[in-house]
C-alpha cells in the first residue's frame, strides 16, 4: 500500500523522531483527533472517499477547527475537482495512483515549510 511505502521511504526520519505518521481510515476519525486537539504538520486527503469527502474535511479543518497551519495534500483520481480546492489552500494535489517521487516531494516541501514556520515563529 502507499502508507507503506512512505513508511519504508521516510524510515530515516522516523527513526530520528522528525516525523510520525497516523493513518486514519475514514476523515471523520481524523476530524474527531484534531478537534480533541491532536496537530498535524501536514495531511493526505482523499478527495473522493467515503463519507466524509477530502474536500469536506478540508473545510472543517481550515474554517470549523480554523486550522491555517497544517499543510493539505489533496489526491484524486482525475482533476476535476481542483477548482473546488481553492478555499482549503491545499499545499500540492497529486493524482492517483501517486506516483512516490511526487509523494516523497510533497512531505519534503512541508517539512522544509514547516522548519522555515517554526524558525521564524522563534526569532
Amino acid at each position: 500500500s502507499i502508507f507503506n511505502e512512505i513508511k519504508e521511504s521516510l524510515e530515516y526520519r522516523i527513526d530520528a523522531g522528525r516525523v510520525a505518521i497516523a493513518e486514519y481510515a475514514c476523515a471523520e476519525d481524523l476530524l474527531d483527533d484534531m478537534s480533541d486537539g491532536v496537530c498535524f504538520d501536514m495531511i493526505f486527503l482523499s478527495v473522493e472517499q467515503k463519507g466524509v469527502s477530502g474536500i469536506l474535511a478540508g473545510h472543517i479543518i481550515r474554517f470549523e477547527l480554523d486550522d491555517q497551519t497544517t499543510h493539505i495534500v489533496c489526491m484524486a483520481s482525475d482533476s476535476d475537482h481542483a477548482i473546488q480546492l481553492f478555499d482549503i489552500r491545499p499545499m500540492n494535489f497529486l493524482l492517483k495512483p501517486v506516483k512516490r517521487d511526487k509523494f516523497i516531494a510533497a512531505v519534503e516541501t512541508a517539512m522544509k515549510l514547516s522548519a522555515h514556520a517554526r524558525m521564524h515563529d522563534a526569532g
